[in-house]
């Protein structure tokens, strides 16, 4: 959600996205790191006062449905937010507060941002909307703001093929199955690797005769 780092752009600069980003800022990260504030200082998002309304679609971790290319039309027409805060801190938000048009969850998604590099959906503010919008169908909008830190494409790299899987889904339903395959698969790979691991010690090991008996 909210660790930030070094960028590759100058911070004067400001470019026009074609989508409306907003967020609110909760202040629990160092200001020089985060990437929430990063965009908003690049006047590529801008801060919603904690209390009042966003009125497009909100992510949030406290959404009932996940996101999906169907969402499109709410997100051109009103805009994407999203929620800057540390991880560590998200059990005590005041959600109550936190009034959006929509919200929704992210499918599951690696995180490529120094500080949680390689962990499973803890992504920055920056990561989070651009993964949103590339699964909406607004990769431009997405590799723009991703191209203000030096390890942006990263998150692009690292995530290639599920955003592409999830941007061709129709529904949440189909979104949560591209998920669920993915990572049915995976923990199938990560059994495959055991199994190979487990007969390469057995190679190894010397030859017993069963009938041998020891003493202990």
């Amino acid at each position: 959600m909210a660790e930030k780092h070094t960028d590759s752009s100058s911070e004067e600069e400001s470019l026009e996205l074609k989508t409306k980003l907003f967020l609110w800022d909760f202040n629990q990260c160092d200001p020089k790191k985060c990437t929430g504030k990063k965009l908003v200082r690049l006047k590529l998002a801008r801060e919603v006062p904690i209390g009042r309304k966003i009125h497009g679609l909100v992510l949030s971790p406290l959404a009932e449905k996940t996101l999906s290319p169907e969402d499109r039309d709410v997100v051109t027409s009103r805009g994407l937010g999203v929620i800057d805060c540390s991880w560590k801190e998200i059990d005590k938000l005041p959600f109550s507060k936190l009034k959006a048009g929509e919200t929704r969850l992210l499918p599951f998604l690696v995180a490529a941002n120094p500080v949680k590099y390689g962990q499973r959906c803890c992504l920055s503010c920056v990561e989070a909307l651009a993964a949103a919008l590339v699964i909406l169908g607004l990769r431009g909008d997405g590799e723009m703001i991703l191209g203000k830190f030096n390890w942006g494409h990263a998150f692009l790299s690292l995530n290639g093929e599920l955003l592409d899987k999830y941007s061709q889904c129709v529904s949440a339903d189909s979104v949560l199955k591209v998920q669920n395959e993915y990572l049915l698969e995976e923990e199938r790979e990560k059994e495959r690797k055991k199994g190979r691991g487990y007969d390469e010690l057995e190679e190894l090991m010397p030859p017993q005769d069963s009938s041998d008996e020891y003493e202990i």
